[in-house]
């Protein structure tokens, strides 16, 4: 069925007008929205005819067809497009009058000014993602990773004098970020009971490989835990005492 943007026309007789009206007026509720007995994510809309008239033709998402090229903007006027960048959709804005364009969107997040949070895990020693509960659109209690844009964390370093603890981790990211010259930081969050199991700090930092950038890269950022002498001028390479160190939490942040 295809919409007919020329009828009625003046030699009509008003029994096909009639039918012209309907398909068309189909057509456009076909693309308007769909009916709520189909899936609800498809269309951009509440479809025309949906139940709860106070939803009729709301938006439910916006969709932007890729655009070959910066759309023209009038005066007082915003453009809000996507366009292809290397091979993935990004969205962009244009000011009015043709003005500049900028990136909102890039590798999956928002890139307008300033830091842009790339990937963030929190995990335990053993390289297990935390998680927290949240109800979800069902009622249901689901489990929530504490990460973004990242797979897994894998411990390298296996059990160290047959105690259960990690030294050594690998942070994989779910995609890879633009680049590897991003700003990382990682922290220990410490048993406050430190005291009674050990004198030293524990630290963790980038894995001391033979390169840096074997280390931190596109893909993962490699991370290592130590002990700290009480004079913080040695580090052991043993791994931090079993209950000293109970989580790490990793962020990396590239420029907008």
């Amino acid at each position: 069925m295809v919409y007919k943007p020329n009828v009625p026309q003046s030699t009509d007789f008003i029994s096909q007008s009639q039918i012209d009206f309907i398909d068309n007026f189909q057509t456009l509720s076909n693309i308007y929205g769909k009916p709520p007995s189909e899936n609800e994510n498809i269309g951009d809309h509440i479809p025309l005819d949906h139940p709860e008239e106070d939803e009729r033709g709301n938006h439910k998402k916006t969709t932007f067809v890729e655009q070959g090229s910066d759309p023209t903007t009038g005066v007082n006027e915003l453009g809000l497009y996507s366009k292809d960048n290397s091979g993935t959709t990004e969205l962009y804005y244009r000011r009015q009058s043709d003005g500049t364009v900028s990136q909102i969107t890039s590798a999956g997040g928002i890139s307008v000014g300033g830091l842009v949070l790339r990937a963030a895990v929190l995990f335990d020693l053993e390289g297990t993602i935390l998680e927290r509960e949240e109800v979800n659109g069902e009622g249901d209690t689901i489990k929530v990773p504490l990460s973004f844009n990242v797979s897994s964390v894998t411990a390298n370093q296996p059990p160290v004098n047959g105690r259960n603890i990690r030294a050594d981790w690998t942070i994989n990211f779910t995609t890879a970020l633009p680049t590897a010259n991003y700003m990382w930081i990682i922290q220990s969050f410490n048993d406050v009971n430190f005291s009674i199991l050990t004198n030293r700090v524990v630290q963790v930092q980038p894995f001391n490989s033979a390169t840096y950038a074997s280390t931190v890269t596109a893909n993962n950022f490699r991370a290592v835990g130590f002990n700290i002498a009480s004079d913080s001028t040695t580090i052991t390479p043993a791994s931090p005492t079993i209950g000293r160190l109970d989580r790490i939490i990793f962020q990396a942040y590239t420029v907008a």
